[in-house]
């Protein structure tokens, strides 16, 4: 909105026009949260705010504005900044509140967990998101021991097979900046847990673990078939 446009107008290029989208989204989300207190609706509805990937770096975002802080990479790749994003869940006197979850997680967990949370019994068939109501009840571990993500189509898609801390990328990229990936054979190994950042491919270094995750990763790919 032209408020927004205007309080943001000293900021530099692309900048100035995130902050206005996502001051905007703000507002306008803020407007359906005070929507729900009016209607005394609040206690009997599960509000989840969660973003799909990181900040955009494409033409129709100006190239930029946004900022993934520690995390490498940004919208269009398997790097943290690509993937990792905040969500924020509320539902007064159901769920705790000023609580943080850490444990590993995805979007398509979103769909399992409404559906507990609404004792609805889903399909007999696979899904590869698992409900979190655990999680965010109890703080319990991650439902997932592991998980795949796949980005693209040809001979040289992205994809990325992570268990526990450790996760392999594959054929990878980074969309926030110009800086080559140095890669061993278009595959990156990193310990997120060491290095959040994944600056240094440990692939050499660690060629059990890169074996380990590639059989995960085929084991993924058959159930896929």
């Amino acid at each position: 909105t032209e408020e927004w446009r205007k309080k943001y107008a000293g900021l530099p290029s692309p900048r100035n026009m995130y902050a206005a989208f996502v001051s905007t989204m703000d507002e306008m989300i803020g407007k359906v949260l005070t929507h729900l207190d009016e209607q005394g609706l609040s206690e009997n509805t599960l509000v989840v705010f969660q973003s799909d990937h990181g900040h955009s770096t494409e033409e129709r975002t100006h190239f930029g504005g946004g900022n993934a802080g520690p995390y490498r990479g940004a919208k269009g790749c398997l790097f943290e900044g690509g993937i990792r994003v905040p969500a924020i869940v509320s539902w007064p006197g159901t769920i705790p509140q000023n609580e943080v979850r850490d444990q590993l997680a995805t979007g398509c967990d979103w769909f399992p967990t409404l559906a507990e949370y609404c004792e609805i019994p889903l399909p007999a068939r696979q899904f590869d998101g698992r409900s979190l109501k655990a999680a965010i009840q109890n703080n319990a571990d991650s439902p997932h021991d592991s998980f795949y993500w796949h980005l693209g189509g040809g001979n040289n898609p992205q994809w990325v097979v992570r268990q526990g801390d450790w996760k392999l990328l594959g054929n990878p990229q980074d969309r926030s900046s110009n800086t080559p990936v140095e890669h061993s054979g278009g595959l990156y190994l990193v310990n997120l847990k060491e290095d959040i950042g994944e600056t240094r491919n440990l692939a050499e270094d660690h060629p059990e673990k890169l074996e380990e995750l590639l059989k995960l990763r085929d084991e993924y790919l058959d159930s896929l078939k």
